[in-house]
């Protein structure tokens, strides 16, 4: 049941981009509907991986042994620079697109 699920879903996504006013302002040829829609899906990862990194109750530090929270300090500061980078590609074809959409 759940492939069915997977490909029902799959089959209303590449529906609803193909016939959906997206294409009015999103030119097909390029990247930028897909680079979107995959913004909070790695979010998500990153958010379950803090969740995992940052519970304690059943990480025992062994003293002497290397010092896991480094290696996930490290892991952590590496994806959110990836996700940076796809934010920031989105907003330079945001920007191709409509011109500047100026600062914060």
């Amino acid at each position: 049941m759940p492939v069915l699920s997977a490909l029902e879903a799959l089959s209303s996504y590449l529906h609803f981009t193909q016939n959906s006013v997206w294409h009015r302002f999103i030119p097909p040829s390029t990247t930028l509907l897909s680079e979107l829609l995959g913004i909070p899906v790695y979010a998500n990862l990153i958010n379950e991986f803090l969740e995992r990194a940052t519970y304690q109750g059943l990480r025992l530090h062994v003293p002497g042994d290397p010092n896991p929270n480094v290696a996930y300090k490290e892991a952590i500061v590496t994806n959110l620079a990836v996700l940076d980078q796809k934010c920031q590609k989105c907003e330079q074809e945001f920007e191709k697109l409509f011109g500047h959409l100026g600062e914060l």
